[in-house]
């Protein structure tokens, strides 16, 4: 899919990452905003970031690794366990566990 086609932004997407749980995916964009979309192509969210700062890379923490059994089906929000990071031209790099944050 061309979902960055589909988006009516005033600014042009410069990275994009998945989540951990392959459920959504996140844009960056050149003037700070970060777009949440998710596996059908509708926007979830818009969110403000940095203001006129581009995102120029996001990353997410690798897994853990635990030696340890645990019930997969407990854990509400894959999402969670993980920690974006999101790199700005201006050289700051900011550490988020939801998009929201």
């Amino acid at each position: 899919r061309y979902w960055s086609s589909m988006l009516n932004l005033d600014c042009t997407i410069n990275c994009g990452i998945w989540t951990p749980d392959d459920q959504l995916v996140y844009f960056g964009t050149s003037n700070g905003q970060l777009v949440v979309m998710d596996v059908h192509g509708a926007m979830m969210a818009q969110v403000e970031i940095a203001n006129q700062i581009a995102i120029t890379s996001m990353a997410w923490s690798c897994e853990k690794f635990k030696m340890e059994e645990t019930d997969e089906s407990q854990d509400s929000c894959l999402c969670a366990k993980y920690v974006l990071a999101v790199c700005l031209e201006n050289g700051t790099v900011l550490l988020m566990k939801h998009y929201y944050d």
